[in-house]
């Protein structure tokens, strides 16, 4: 009502215009393309670009477009990591991958770190939006929505644009099991009717689950994640327009999401896990490390496991970041500061990485996103003064850019290794000084070609020797 007391916080206050004086219109007004509860919703032909941020949807043909460099980009993505994988299974060094697999796990701790409603200052919340962003890319260069309806209202059966995301999630996974099987399996029968394509097959679909388990899990999490608005009821963060614990939401949460949790949440790292354990005493065999590889180089034998237990983590802190919502900020800050403390503290006994370099990044990755949430946490308290707040922001931003110097630091260190690997004939003519050195590494690699390396190959073939002529 045009008396009531009750003030609610845009969640993106650029989208929020307030009243005016001529209209006293006491719910205020939503900028162009932005409608619904706190102006969270994007009208027609608006797409979102990022959490509660609205754009206007491009050419249907830009769009397209958009969408088929972004697949490519995806595909060029796993097929980089297949192999790399499967070369990592014949040499003893493969800790690029490694490298880039610490790095998303601390931007998905970062991210999941900026969703807690800890009074963030104007500054911060911008840097963790960057961060999101690089999280997040596919959904800042594409306006997916723009290719779906629909319905007005989510609470009465109607199918909102959520929901059709929530189905292809859920649908996901079986469609990344399915796929590479149908390639795999014309490949098989038109290029190489004697090959074994089973093993490339299954790390195929380790990876894809792999790397889609984190956006699988984040979309099913968010089901549960509601947000009252002042009018005794409760709305989906994700949605604003899709009232929680109704019927129609009961039915999403119980026939879609939970399921999903248990199949594919817990259910992937399981099957995964138990795989592994049954091949523990043959880690170091060639078709064991071309199959699993991607889970477990880079870690000591005895941590075979541990990309699971990483795993494991996030989802531990994901789902306190949603079923505690409710709660206290500053307890559900503590809590996640506990979790990352423990996982800390078992970092440091165990050391599960192969080479020291590894463990420090893992390390640093972990007390970054601690000190973020202590600095964050005391600006929920109105008694700390300007200084202290931007003693806190420099803090933050000074731990954070510590990490990504580091990282790039220890990321350019590998590119040695990566030519190494990748093109071992470049790696020869720009990296080995004397002569006495490219002959050890001719030696290498005809043993290598011999053992079936295709890069090796092409090196040998590239420098004039016939690599089946020296094996005769």
């Amino acid at each position: 009502t045009k008396m009531s007391e009750l003030f609610i916080k845009c969640p993106n206050k650029e989208a929020c215009l307030g009243s005016t004086n001529q209209d006293r219109e006491p719910t205020g007004h939503c900028d162009d393309g932005y409608q619904g509860n706190v102006c969270a919703d994007c009208k027609d032909e608006w797409s979102k670009t990022g959490p509660y941020e609205c754009s206007p949807c491009p050419a249907a043909w830009a769009n397209a477009l958009r969408l088929a460099a972004i697949l490519m980009f995806a595909m060029s993505l796993v097929l980089f990591m297949i192999r790399s994988t499967l070369l990592g299974s014949r040499r003893k060094k493969a800790v690029t991958s490694v490298y880039l697999k610490i790095f998303a796990n601390y931007l998905q701790i970062i991210v999941l770190t900026a969703s807690l409603e800890l009074n963030w200052p104007d500054e911060v919340q911008e840097m963790h939006d960057t961060q999101n962003q690089v999280a997040s890319v596919s959904e800042q260069l594409i306006s997916f929505d723009c290719f779906l309806k629909q319905a007005e209202d989510g609470n009465d059966g109607g199918m909102r644009i959520y929901h059709q995301k929530l189905i292809m999630m859920a649908l996901l996974p079986v469609f990344l099991i399915m796929f590479p099987g149908v390639i795999w399996g014309l490949y098989w029968k038109i290029k190489a009717p004697t090959e074994k394509v089973w093993s490339k097959y299954l790390t195929t679909i380790i990876i894809l689950l792999f790397m889609a388990h984190p956006s699988v899990v984040k979309m099913m999490f968010s089901v549960f994640s509601c947000k009252e608005l002042g009018d005794g009821n409760s709305y989906l963060n994700a949605d604003f327009e899709i009232q929680c614990w109704t019927d129609n939401h009961i039915k999403w949460a119980v026939l879609v999401a939970t399921p999903s949790l248990i199949a594919w949440g817990i259910g992937i790292p399981l099957v995964a896990w138990y795989m592994m354990a049954k091949h523990r005493h043959r880690l170091d065999d060639k078709e064991v490390k071309s199959k699993f590889g991607f889970l477990f180089i880079g870690y000591k034998k005895k941590q075979y496991y541990w990309e699971l237990v990483i795993l494991y983590r996030k989802i531990a802190m994901a789902s306190i970041a949603v079923f505690l919502y409710s709660i206290e900020r500053p307890i559900q800050a503590l809590i996640i500061m506990g979790v990352i403390g423990l996982a800390l503290h078992v970092q440091q006994r165990r050391l599960p990485f192969e080479s020291r370099e590894l463990n420090e990044m893992e390390t640093r990755s972990l007390i970054v996103s601690g000190i973020t949430i202590y600095c964050g946490l005391y600006y929920l308290s109105s008694e700390v003064s300007v200084a202290s707040r931007w003693t806190l922001f420099l803090l933050i931003v000074f731990a954070n850019l510590y990490f990504l110097v580091i990282w790039i630091k220890y990321m350019l260190l590998t590119v040695p290794d990566y030519f190494k690997t990748k093109m071992p004939f470049l790696y020869r003519r720009f990296f080995l000084k004397t002569e006495k050195e490219r002959e050890a590494f001719d030696q290498e690699l005809l043993d290598l070609a011999m053992s079936g390396d295709e890069d090796a190959r092409f090196a040998l073939k590239k420098k004039g020797i016939d690599w089946k002529a020296e094996r005769a």
